[in-house]
């Protein structure tokens, strides 16, 4: 089965100028700072969920159902300078409710330079931003 690849997300603020893409003294358009989340691709096989982790981000999941969902990030240890060796495994995301997780390339970017996840079921979605 595939991995369902979840897009990194480049946040800008409502400011103007030529690094939020937008002329000298310019406002965002309508629109212009909106993101969608995206659905997990469940449980169906582990790590089946990727986003790649160029750098230091804030991985929000959304729980959008009416009951908990769980979420599990696979580590990677090797070359680690804190020692990092363990995944979170199926953390909670309460009903209706948003979970953040800061992380750092270190300890869980992958070989391929992927972060791997596995949601509960489709109804847990991410929304991944890249901090710089």
């Amino acid at each position: 089965m595939a991995r369902t690849v979840i897009p990194l997300i480049t946040p800008v603020g409502p400011y103007s100028g030529i690094q939020a893409g937008w002329p000298i003294g310019a406002q965002p358009t309508a629109t212009a700072l909106d993101f969608v989340f995206t659905a997990s691709g469940g449980a169906a096989s582990p790590n089946n969920d990727q986003v790649s982790l160029p750098g230091k981000c804030l991985v929000v999941v959304q729980n959008s159902t009416a009951g908990a969902l769980t979420v599990s990030f696979l580590s990677y240890p090797q070359g680690n300078p804190q020692g990092r060796s363990g995944d979170i495994t199926t953390y909670s995301v309460g009903a209706n409710l948003f979970s953040a997780f800061l992380v750092q390339p270190s300890g869980w970017q992958q070989a391929d330079g992927n972060m791997y996840m596995t949601g509960s079921a489709a109804g847990l979605k991410y929304a991944v931003f890249l901090l710089g």
